[in-house]
């Protein structure tokens, strides 16, 4: 029986002795304190703290003073030691906390004041984190901030950790049990696994090159994808500066048929490209499909009140749909009626009509069955489309 007392008192005198070491610990921080550079807020997070620690040591004694053969008078010098030790850390942390701050010290917390929030914000949630490669660096950073330099206990650390964790993430550390030395080992697989710059690069990689081939509908998409894409590689160190050609010709293959028209009719000259000039061809597109529809859809309903010979000539889907395909974009409908086509300037209509060795007056290819149309330019009365029509047409040499 003395033996197991012993043991018992042993236990309760180290805990005592690393109790009285954090008052120690707390003394001197104290005693170094800078008003000048230090956070008082430190301050007030001790302070707190150290009501629990000397509630802590109270207990312990009064465990030991069981268990020990001491005098009374023993166990009241160690009780006035460090009570004296507590009072004297107090009255010094209040004083420092009192006192008015300097000028400097103002100075270097003007940034703390001035962002605190002159309204209650919403708590943030922890952010949750499914295996997905790209939500990596992001989830990492609000963790670290929130959670991993905290002043809270691994374990409480940790647990947070495996609720923020979802599906392939969770299964990584769904093994480990919680615990001080796992909850590093956790963090050490995570990393591992998704901070693998070769696995990172492909992942980016293959957001812009697997995409479906890119048309007016999704050109606004695709454009997001490949500046979230190469913004990434640059993070990673990845040289996308210098892979104007390659990026061009990758991106100029996905495009269909009407885009690639048009971007080969805006270039001036056959000099190579750089990808500024492309990705600014294309946002100007974005921003013509996105004026278009605008338009349409604010175009009032009774614009296309049918009249009374409009409804004589429409009769069924088969009339009003000729099969027709057009030459620019392979719409199904005429090139005057194109909008790839209308966006473009009188000169580049024209360079477009010869290059497709075209009718300047129907605008339909040059075969056996070609009938030209009757009709002319309603501004000039020439034989070409009024599409066409140039007010000061250059002189033949």
């Amino acid at each position: 029986m003395e033996t197991e007392q012993k043991e018992k008192l042993s236990i309760l005198i180290k805990r005592r002795g690393t109790i009285k070491g954090k008052i120690t610990r707390m003394t001197n921080y104290i005693n170094n304190f800078n008003k000048e550079t230090d956070d008082l807020n430190e301050i007030k997070a001790r302070s707190t703290d150290l009501q629990k620690v000397m509630e802590d040591y109270e207990n312990v004694q009064s465990s030991i003073e069981e268990y020990a053969t001491a005098s009374d008078r023993e166990y009241e010098e160690e009780r006035s030691s460090v009570e004296t030790k507590y009072y004297s850390l107090k009255s010094s942390m209040e004083r420092l906390l009192d006192s008015p701050i300097s000028n400097s010290s103002q100075h270097s917390n003007k940034n703390y004041y001035m962002s605190s929030p002159l309204v209650k914000l919403p708590q943030l949630e922890l952010p949750t984190f499914h295996g997905e490669l790209k939500e990596w660096p992001t989830f990492k950073n609000l963790f670290t901030c929130a959670v991993d330099r905290s002043n809270i206990p691994t374990l409480q650390k940790f647990q947070y950790l495996k609720t923020a964790l979802k599906g392939e993430a969770a299964g990584l550390v769904s093994s480990l049990l919680i615990s001080e030395e796992n909850y590093s080992k956790a963090l050490e697989i995570l990393t591992t696994r998704y901070e693998n710059k070769t696995i990172i690069v492909n992942h980016h990689l293959k957001n812009f090159i697997n995409y479906p081939t890119i048309t007016k509908s999704n050109l606004k998409e695709y454009l997001t994808v490949l500046q979230q894409s190469l913004d990434s590689l640059k993070a990673l160190s990845i040289p996308v500066d210098t892979w104007d050609v390659v990026i061009i010709f990758l991106i100029t293959q996905k495009l269909d048929n009407s885009l690639r028209a048009a971007w080969e009719i805006n270039r001036k000259d056959s000099s190579i490209p750089t990808l500024t000039e492309l990705l600014e061809f294309l946002n100007l597109r974005v921003t013509a499909y996105e004026l278009i529809n605008d338009r349409v859809q604010e175009k009032p309903q009774q614009y296309f009140k049918p009249t009374h010979k409009v409804t004589h000539l429409t009769t069924s889907p088969a009339t009003t749909m000729p099969n027709v395909q057009c030459t620019m974009c392979q719409g199904q409908h005429y090139l005057y009626k194109c909008p790839t086509f209308l966006e473009l300037t009188v000169d580049k209509r024209i360079e477009f009509i010869k290059s497709q060795m075209l009718c300047y007056n129907c605008l339909q290819p040059f075969n056996n069955k070609h009938k030209c149309s009757r009709k002319r330019c309603y501004i000039c009365n020439g034989r070409h489309h009024s599409i066409i029509h140039m007010e000061n047409p250059p002189r033949k040499q």
